[in-house]
């Protein structure tokens, strides 16, 4: 199902070791110099329908400054940073009421970083930056549970479907500074952490991490892919990871040493991952500095780049974003997903005729 591309305006203001196992198959080869030089423009309306446009109700006890949102069936749900709230509209822009409140009581939080809403709307996770903990309500606002983390904040965080929450981090103190993937049933409570070995040197065995990871938590599927290594990984819920992807580097080919330093300098890798649908998404960052975003089809095995396009009639300059044909106004980045069938842009505008008139904000 393509999804529906929704524009929000604001007038005012457990442990164990992952387990490795090759597919009989070989992995998919991506071969980033071929795809650079396929270079086409990615339109919106090959991921979309229509564009709706929601002015949101700016009453007193609902005023956005910087925010994330969600669209689900007939609510809007926004998390804004400060002060830390939730709040719910309905997709008239008006406002409904609050999920949780700032406080130490149950269902109350300090300071929210990462949160995520399961694909059948049952469940919002929302992590307590303040309280180190992972709050779980339902779309009624109701409060349900709490689960406890040892870090503040996750660097990817997320639901694998509709009841297994995701959970990673690269500053786990607990696990001895080594790389924490957790899946948690919230049915049960039952958590599910699993272990990288962490190992700083240029070469890196098969289970261990030395920079950084690529990580991306989607539905029914997560990949991450480590800084110095060429294979993008399919991490399934039993722990165990599968090399799906590998990037072409010259004649190397799966399994192989990881990248040294040396090598990444002189080459590109993803500093950003993210899929729609039948489309896997990839930020890049190539030698001296230079980004781009390509996409693999996987029902085609199609792989190319992004062709950049004017984002806004107003100013020069190109983005890497989805071309809005569909009403030639807002532009769209390529990793920002909801479930179901909903994509979301939050945007902060003085004057939404204005935008709609000019493209621009």
């Amino acid at each position: 199902m393509k999804k529906f591309i929704t524009l929000l305006f604001i007038a005012a203001l457990f442990y164990g070791q992952f387990s490795f196992a090759q597919r009989s198959k070989k992995p998919i080869v991506l071969d980033f110099t071929k795809a650079l030089k396929d270079e086409r423009s990615f339109k919106l309306s090959e991921i979309a329908d229509s564009v709706s446009y929601i002015k949101l109700e700016t009453a007193e006890n609902c005023l956005i400054n910087r925010a994330a949102v969600f669209v689900v069936d007939t609510l809007v749900i926004v998390k804004v940073s400060k002060p830390g709230q939730i709040l719910v509209f309905n997709t008239e822009g008006k406002y409904l009421y609050p999920i949780g409140r700032s406080g130490q009581g149950p269902g109350e939080y300090g300071a929210l970083s990462e949160w995520a809403i399961s694909p059948d709307g049952k469940y919002l996770a929302a992590q307590d930056f303040f309280r180190m903990c992972t709050h779980i309500f339902n779309l009624q606002g109701e409060f349900i549970t709490k689960i406890k983390s040892d870090v503040t904040m996750f660097d990817q965080f997320g639901f694998i479907d509709e009841h297994t929450l995701v959970r990673y981090t690269n500053q786990n103190a607990a696990a001895g500074g080594r790389y924490c993937f957790e899946y948690i049933d919230l049915a049960t409570l039952e958590s599910s952490p699993f272990l990288w070995r962490y190992n700083d040197e240029d070469h890196q065995k098969p289970g261990e991490i030395g920079l950084p990871t690529q990580i991306f938590i989607g539905e029914n599927e997560s990949y991450y892919s480590e800084v110095l290594n060429d294979t993008l990984f399919t991490v399934a819920k039993s722990g165990q990871i599968t090399p799906s992807y590998v990037y072409k580097i010259g004649k190397k080919v799966w399994p192989r040493p990881n990248l040294t330093r040396e090598e990444r300098e002189k080459y590109i890798h993803p500093i950003g991952l993210g899929a729609v649908g039948d489309y896997i998404f990839m930020n890049i960052i190539a030698a001296k500095g230079k980004s781009r975003t390509l996409v693999f089809e996987k029902s085609s095995k199609e792989f190319f780049a992004v062709k950049p396009h004017q984002s806004c009639l107003y100013r020069d300059g190109t983005t890497t974003g989805l071309q809005n044909d569909l009403d030639g106004m807002q532009t769209f980045t390529f990793l920002r997903t909801a479930y179901d069938n909903n994509w979301a842009s939050l945007l902060s505008i003085p004057d939404t005729k204005a935008y709609q008139e000019k493209g621009c904000w």
